[in-house]
């Protein structure tokens, strides 16, 4: 059965969101019996560019379910690289009335660089 033929109500539950509709899924794969599915935490690995070596940003819990300290978003890991190359700070636009607006406004780069 395809996710659109749940019921709403269950649907509803997880969330019209990329990452509600991938914890449907999610389960469905749990119910159907892979014995394996990956979802909540994940690991990146950044090298070159100015990153000091042999540093461990963050951390999850013992599970790997959720973030424990130091929680990355995707905007963070994009500002990182945007920095690396040195153009994060020139990511600003303007709106029809001139207002400046950063590209990444919610996110930073993380302290790798040494």
């Amino acid at each position: 059965m395809a996710l659109e033929e749940e019921p709403d109500d269950v649907r509803d539950r997880y969330g019209p969101s990329i990452n509600g509709q991938c914890a449907l899924m999610c389960r469905r794969l749990v119910e159907a019996g892979v014995p394996f599915v990956n979802f909540q935490c994940q690991t990146a690995l950044f090298a070159g560019g100015g990153i000091r070596g042999g540093q461990v940003f963050g951390a999850s819990d013992k599970i790997a379910a959720y973030p424990k300290d130091q929680p990355v978003q995707p905007e963070h890991v994009a500002a990182t690289v945007y920095d690396a190359l040195g153009i994060y700070d020139d990511l600003w636009v303007h709106d029809a009335q001139q207002r400046p607006s950063h590209l990444l406004e919610n996110g930073h780069p993380l302290p790798l660089f040494g």
